[in-house]
């Protein structure tokens, strides 16, 4: 996901990322880039998503699509 700035962001592969997006949309977080497919050579598409910490720190998180 676009910005990518290196060790500001940290990425987390998850089961399923649109259950995450729904789980964490749901506990009221702030989601800082909403849900996307992208495709990833050599990878395929994944769905992802970004929050942000108060402090700063991109969480992404991803899952391949089935």
């Amino acid at each position: 996901v676009v910005p990518n700035l290196g060790t500001l962001m940290l990425r987390w592969c998850v089961a399923d990322a649109a259950a995450s997006y729904a789980a964490i949309m749901a506990k009221g977080i702030t989601i800082y880039r909403p849900l996307v497919m992208v495709n990833v050579e050599p990878y395929g598409t994944l769905n992802t998503f970004s929050v942000r910490t108060p402090d700063g720190v991109i969480y992404e998180l991803f899952s391949a699509l089935r």
